[in-house]
Parts: structure tokens; sequence; C-alpha cells
């Protein structure tokens, strides 16, 4: 019996012990003179959604603020990153040090709306130009529109009952002229548009022969008024022609050259030397733009569907294999530098000084920084909050992507 007592008291002070160890201060989560608190206000761009909704969050303690957008968490001391989030935003994360029995404030957060605005078209939106102002729209088998993405406005809808396809849209807003490309139909061709008024654009000339499925335009400014436009065929072969918008109507298109390449192509490029050729299965080529003699060719991962270039660095919509970076320095041996695999096929590009932007289709759009050019740098995917990505366009801090129900007008930051 007194041993089976001092075996129970023998527990009994260890159980003791071990309690009163559990409870010492050194254990932040029971140690009041270890907590510190973070304050801040949170901020949403578009001041429409609730901003009591946003969480912020370290670790696993989080809260929520206020009406006004104040908070305040609770969190032990030392080192913490904090994340604020809310559906439909860019989450924002901050680091912080908490002092114990001490408040850290201005801890603030500034959270800006993915999708700030969607227009609506009657049409697949197959294809988008943007220019400071405005913003053109291939509806495919609805025509095409031009809305004003400053003020959010529809400007004008052009459908003509002999358009079934309208794929492709370019613009020279210093000639005020608009050129599309409509695939099917008694007017499959390409159309040029007077765009002094963006809201009454008018028919000025169609070409509709020597059309053999345009895959491709690019439409240059000449001197004297003129346009420079060279389009690809879809059977391999290129036309460029000029054209005067001084000169009479049956004067008006003067032609420039043709050739074929001999192999699938599908988007184009162009600088005052040289042409950059999206063959699908066959990579990149690089001609003449004088007359289209192969001077370099390099094979990419995937199949390059759409090109832009800017400076020495080629930049590929590569389908399967999302983006592809090419060295064009030298236009006889073009080297692929990397490439970057994204969801869905990637199918179109837009590139400016500082970002690429990627229509990925089912996959949404991609974003990347391209501060270093021949690196760039994943920024978003974003896909559950828009459609099928047929189209790009980058403006500023802006990409507009066209959709299956419109366009959609997407924040960067």
């Amino acid at each position: 019996m007194l041993q089976t007592k001092l075996r129970f008291i023998t527990m009994s002070v260890v159980i003791i012990f071990l309690l009163i160890r559990c409870a010492q201060p050194n254990d932040p989560a029971n140690a009041n003179n270890e907590m510190g608190m973070v304050t801040g206000i949170v901020t949403l761009s578009d001041n429409q959604a609730d901003v009591q909704l946003v969480t912020i969050k370290a670790g696993t303690a989080e809260t929520h603020p206020d009406a006004n957008g104040a908070y305040q968490l609770e969190l032990t001391a030392g080192d913490h990153g904090l994340t604020a989030s809310l559906a439909g935003y860019y989450s924002q994360s901050r680091d912080v040090t908490v002092q114990t029995d001490q408040t850290t404030d201005s801890i603030d957060f500034a959270l800006t709306i993915i999708v700030e605005d969607h227009y609506e078209t009657i049409g697949f939106a197959m294809d988008l130009q943007v220019s400071d102002s405005l913003l053109y729209v291939a509806e495919d088998q609805a025509g095409f529109s031009v809305f004003n993405h400053v003020t959010d406005q529809k400007l004008s809808w052009f459908d003509n009952p002999q358009f079934e396809n309208v794929r492709l849209i370019r613009v020279a807003e210093s000639r005020n002229r608009l050129v599309i490309y409509n695939k099917y139909g008694t007017a499959a061709g390409i159309h040029v548009y007077d765009i002094a008024d963006p809201a009454a654009p008018a028919p000025v000339f169609q070409i509709i022969s020597q059309i053999v499925g345009v895959q491709d335009i690019v439409v240059t400014p000449l001197t004297n008024n003129n346009l420079g436009i060279n389009w690809l065929n879809d059977d391999g072969s290129s036309r460029k022609y000029n054209y005067d918008g001084v000169l009479t109507p049956s004067n008006e298109w003067t032609s420039g050259f043709s050739f074929s390449f001999n192999f699938e192509v599908n988007g184009m490029d162009e600088d005052s030397d040289h042409l950059y050729i999206a063959s699908e299965q066959m990579g990149l080529y690089i001609c003449g733009n004088e007359w289209g003699e192969t001077l370099g060719i390099v094979d990419t991962p995937g199949e390059a569907l759409d090109v832009k270039v800017v400076d020495t660095i080629a930049y590929v919509a590569d389908k399967t294999q999302g983006l592809s970076v090419i060295d064009v320095s030298d236009p006889t041996n073009p080297i692929l530098l990397t490439s970057i695999d994204t969801e869905g096929y990637a199918q179109q590009i837009d590139v400016s000084d500082n970002y690429i932007a990627i229509a990925s289709g089912g996959g949404g759009v991609y974003v990347f920084d391209r501060s270093a050019p021949t690196a760039p740098i994943l920024l978003h995917h974003i896909d559950a909050l828009i459609d099928y990505s047929y189209s790009v366009a980058l403006k500023g801090d802006m990409v507009f992507a066209g959709t299956k129900s419109g366009v959609f007008k997407i924040n960067i930051h």
C-alpha cells in the first residue's frame, strides 16, 4: 500500500511540474508580456466592395477591418509577414517586426481590383487594338466596335450585313484609318475606314482580290499620308501594299510586293529591315522586309502562333508551350533563350516597355514583367474572372483581354 501511495505522489509531482513548466512566460501563446499589436488602414482601389470582407492574416492569426478600413491584430513579438486578401483583388503582403507591449502602426494595405471593367460585345472579341484613349474590337460574326477606355463608353458599332467573320483589326490613328479583315461572305477581304470621327467610321476602300485567308496584318504609317499594309495569307504567302489616302479611290492602292514562304504562317511583326514570321511547327523565321528572303530560322518548343519584337528580343506565343523568348540581335542566327509554359494555348501576345501579355485560350491571360527583357518574370495569371481569351492588348498599366463575352479591362498592379 505504501509503495502505491509513493508512486501516486511521485506521478502527481511530475504532472504538477509539467503543468507549471508549460505555463512559463517563455511560451509566447501564454505570455501576455511577449505580445504586441499591429494596426493600419485597408483601402480598395474602386471603393465598391465591402472593405470589411478583407482578411488580414499572419500565420494562424487573422482579423478583418472595420467599415472605415481600420484594423488591429495582436501578434507574438518578432518578425511576421502580413497578407491582406479579398476575392477579385490582388493580394498584398507586408513585413513587420512586432515589439513586446508596443503597437506598430501604419501597416497599411491598398488592394487593387483585378478586373476594372467589362465591355460587352455582340460577337466574340477575336482581335483588339488599343491607343491612348480608344479600344478597337473585331467582333467576329458581328462587325467591329470602338470604345473609349478612359470613359468606358461605347462610341460605335459597325456591322455590314455582308460581313461574316471580322477576325483582325488594325489602326493608324495618325492617318485616321482603321483596317479590318473579314474572312467570309461576299465582302471577304481587307477593308479600310476613315475614323476621323470614331463614333461614325466611314468606309473608304476595300481589297478583296489576292486574299487567301489572312492570318495577320501589320499597318505602318508612311510619308506623304501613305499607309503600308502587309499581310500574311494562310497559303504561306505574304503581300505588301501601299495605300495613299490623298489620291482618288481608283489610284489608292499601289502594289508593293508578294512572295511565298513555303511553310505555314500564323503571325508576324516587322521593323524597317525585317519581317518576323511565327510559323507554327517550324518556329520563328526572320526575313528581309524588302523581298522576303529568309535570313534566319529558330525552332521553338511549341507551335509559334504570334510574335512581337522589341529591340533585339522576339517574344513568341508558342501555343502549348506558352512564352518563348528569342535573341534576334543577329538575324542570321536567332537563339532561343528561354521558354515559360502556360496553361491553355498561348495564341496572341502583346509587349510594352514594361510588360508582356499573353492570351492563352482556356488558360486565361498571363502578364509578365520584362524589366529583364531576356528573363521575364510572371506577375499575374488571370483565369477564373474572365472567359476564354482570344486576344490581348497592353496600354500603360492595363491589359485588355478579348474573350467570348467581350473585352475585360484588367489592372496589372
